[in-house]
């Protein structure tokens, strides 16, 4: 069996292609091609955003070099971390332990800049209770997060020179990757280890509020701190002592004294200040019945 030839004729007479044979003859294009101009534009309307966006980030930038070059932003200490020394010294003096609970983020979700944050206070907090002689018993819900958490307790043993007296499995403690099972498990371990403070800090959702219960009921001073802002009323009502939303990000860099961290946080502040500072302008303008500043935003 062959293929009828074919062909296929254009409205004005030209001939587009044939066939013979089972094979197709395209004819090729006569004269030069034609060169097709792209010319890439910024989007109407964002040209101002992206400028502002360009400003902040060139901002950080600056100011994490500065800070890694021996200039680091002043960052203002927070109450709740002296808090936090009170509460290591409370546990000494009282022969119970320091329980120490992360939140339910990984090292790699939207909310790992929390547990990052944690896990800087975790490293200030093992510091304290090496130093001064505190149990510590940590407490983390997430397998990812564990052995970052015993390296960080372990480091401290081995830095003071107590490296025998470090039990792994005593004082960093992996309960469970679901919610209300890790929940549960804390409850049990502040319970039994009758701790004398408590400290949260991290990413935490409705466990927040039950983990923070138990340790009220056994006396424990609480200081605790997340930047999930459904969680902070909670934490608030049952905590002695908060970090507030970023509080606790600041936290964290303020005390593993990172000029990178510092930087980064110095340089958020400034694209803050210039919102509320273009947010007031725009308010003075439209009081005066001038639309400067939305034309101005719109460009």
């Amino acid at each position: 069996f062959s293929a009828r030839p074919y062909k296929r004729v254009s409205p004005n007479g030209k001939v587009l292609y044939t066939t013979s044979n089972n094979q197709s003859v395209c004819p090729r294009r006569s004269g030069p091609r034609k060169r097709v101009k792209t010319k890439m534009i910024l989007m109407e309307g964002r040209i101002t955003t992206f400028a502002i966006l360009i400003l902040i980030s060139a901002v950080i930038v600056y100011l994490i070099l500065r800070g890694r070059g021996g200039r680091v932003p002043k960052l203002r200490r927070l109450p709740s971390l002296d808090a936090i020394e009170e509460a290591v010294g409370r546990a000494v003096e009282m022969g119970r332990p320091v329980v120490y609970s992360t939140g339910l983020s990984t090292l790699s979700d939207a909310n790992s800049a929390q547990t990052l944050a944690s896990l800087d206070i975790l490293d200030y907090v093992a510091n304290l209770s090496v130093s001064k002689d505190a149990k510590l018993v940590a407490l983390t819900p997430v397998p990812t997060v564990l052995p970052v958490m015993q390296e960080i307790v372990k480091s401290n043993y081995r830095a003071q020179n107590k490296l025998e007296e470090y039990r792994e499995d005593e004082m960093v403690r992996f309960l469970s990757d679901q919610q209300f099972a890790y929940a549960a498990g804390a409850l049990g371990v502040i319970h039994r280890e009758n701790a004398a403070a408590h400290i949260l800090m991290g990413a935490f959702w409705a466990e927040s509020l039950l983990i923070a219960e138990a340790a009220y009921k056994v006396g424990a001073i609480q200081v605790g701190g997340t930047a999930n802002t459904h969680q902070v009323p909670f934490i608030i009502t049952v905590c002695d002592y908060a970090l507030i939303g970023e509080e606790l990000l600041a936290a964290g860099a303020y005390l593993s004294e990172d000029p990178a961290q510092a930087g980064s946080i110095a340089g958020q502040d400034f694209g803050k200040i210039l919102a509320i500072v273009l947010i007031l302008l725009g308010m003075i303008l439209a009081t005066v019945g001038s639309n400067a500043m939305i034309q101005f935003l719109g460009f």
